[in-house]
């Protein structure tokens, strides 16, 4: 499909342009100045996998020469009692129905929210097992480090 070719512009596309009324392409330049800096200040986004030795340049953590993959970490049986794809209504005990853990997808979505959870204390919820400390490390590697599957 071919599109006609435009010679021209219409006087009043032009004066409603030049008048201020037609704002978007006047904010690239901010947008064109904006991303090198955030690149050159070291927010670039991580690119999955494991970071080798290096810090995640979002979060700040340090991350090992080798972060553990999904399937190395053991939390996820404590989290799956309530968050898996699986269970429904009351067997969730009041877990949100889109917040699961038993695949590698699911848990890669909800990473940094099971992190805050987690760290905080609210989950598992009390009178549950909680995680070890190195359980809840391994879990802040992975997914500040990438989620590496």
């Amino acid at each position: 499909m071919t599109h006609p070719r435009i010679d021209h512009v219409s006087s009043s596309a032009a004066d409603s342009f030049d008048k201020g009324k037609h704002r978007g392409p006047q904010r690239w330049p901010c947008v064109a100045a904006a991303v090198p800096l955030f690149l050159l200040l070291g927010f670039a986004p991580d690119c999955g996998g494991s970071s080798n030795g290096t810090t995640s340049s979002l979060s700040g953590t340090d991350c090992p020469e080798t972060v553990p993959t999904y399937g190395e970490l053991t939390i996820w049986p404590l989290c799956t009692v309530c968050h898996a794809s699986s269970l429904s209504g009351s067997a969730r005990q009041g877990a949100p129905a889109n917040v699961n853990f038993d695949t590698y997808a699911a848990a890669a979505r909800a990473a940094s929210e099971a992190v805050v959870e987690v760290t905080a204390g609210r989950m598992p919820p009390p009178g549950q097992t909680q995680p070890t400390s190195d359980q809840t490390t391994a879990l802040e590697q992975w997914a500040q480090c990438g989620t590496p599957e």
